[in-house]
């Protein structure tokens, strides 16, 4: 009975311990990212998935176990040095599918996620008529009937090309149509872009250059070193706000981007002008050195008050 009761005890040791060791043994989490690498395709081609995967971090994760489930088909591979992958599956149907892609890893959290491709309509292809209609003109030549088979078949024939001559002008009119539409929204963007960082900078210190345009020079000159000081913090935002835009960044993300980069302390305030005082003769560097970081001379204690 005591022996027993050890055994069962031993049991539940084990299987509580390596509980614990699989629990503990998840250090992170993987991130998947996938994209068929062409849409639509035609009806018998292979579809293939390419795709990353990193950890949290955004650092790229190798040797993860990949799979890619559509309907009971099922293709497997594994992640690169550099995080990457790439997957052909069978080929399909025409019309929109669905793929479930799961990654795995020892150590990681099992993730997924599902990738959509579509596949075209098959193109009609007309049936060979040139062997039966030199059967039938062979073997029925002078017969108005033949001649009339024959006439209609060429017709059709003709009907079908210019179907087909309509269809590939149709499909050819569409690509270049979408192909302008992108290089048009590019150039819009580009156009944009330099709009804002030139004209908007450059009007702003015209105005500011007509507004100090009378004050005596000695103003002018701190008061355009200030305005300078303010561009640059401006300009390092706007660059770090379009860094984060073409990184693929949200709106919001890019403008939190512009506000920390563009932001300036009170420190840095207060050292700048520290150093504008200095440059334009209002103090020299050692009475300067007087003042603390928060701009202020330092009090001396009152030693009656201490008492």
């Amino acid at each position: 009975m005591n022996t027993s009761i050890g055994l069962v005890t031993l049991l539940l040791a084990v299987v509580i311990s390596s509980s614990i060791v699989s629990a503990s043994a998840i250090t992170g989490n993987l991130v998947i990212k996938g994209f068929p690498q062409k849409s639509p395709l035609d009806s018998g081609e292979v579809p293939v998935i390419v795709g990353r995967i990193t950890d949290s971090a955004g650092k790229p994760v190798a040797d993860v176990s990949i799979t890619a489930v559509v309907g009971d088909d099922k293709a497997s591979t594994v992640s690169n040095t550099d995080g990457s992958f790439k997957i052909s599956l069978a080929p399909a149907n025409s019309g929109k599918h669905y793929t479930n892609l799961i990654a795995s890893k020892d150590g990681f959290e099992e993730v997924s996620t599902i990738i959509v491709y579509n596949v075209k309509e098959s193109a009609f292809i007309p049936p060979d008529l040139t062997g039966v209609q030199t059967l039938v003109q062979d073997s029925l030549t002078n017969n108005p009937l033949s001649e009339y088979l024959i006439k209609q078949m060429d017709a059709s024939r003709n009907l079908q090309e210019e179907e087909q001559k309509k269809r590939k002008e149709i499909e050819e009119n569409k690509i270049n149509v979408d192909e302008q539409r992108r290089l048009a929204q590019e150039k819009l963007e580009k156009d944009l872009r330099a709009f804002d960082t030139e004209s908007t900078l450059n009007s702003a210190r015209k105005s500011f250059e007509a507004f100090v345009v009378d004050m005596d020079g000695y103003v002018r000159g701190i008061f355009l070193d200030q305005f300078g000081f303010t561009e640059q913090k401006t300009t390092a935002g706007k660059e770090a706000k379009m860094k984060a835009l073409e990184s693929g960044a949200s709106s919001k993300e890019a403008m939190k981007a512009f506000q920390k980069k563009a932001a300036s302390s009170r420190g840095d305030v207060i050292n700048y002008n520290t150093y504008l005082n200095a440059k334009h003769g209002f103090t020299d560097p050692t009475s300067q050195d007087s003042f603390d970081n928060e701009g202020k001379l330092p009090r001396q204690k009152d030693n009656n008050t201490s008492q």
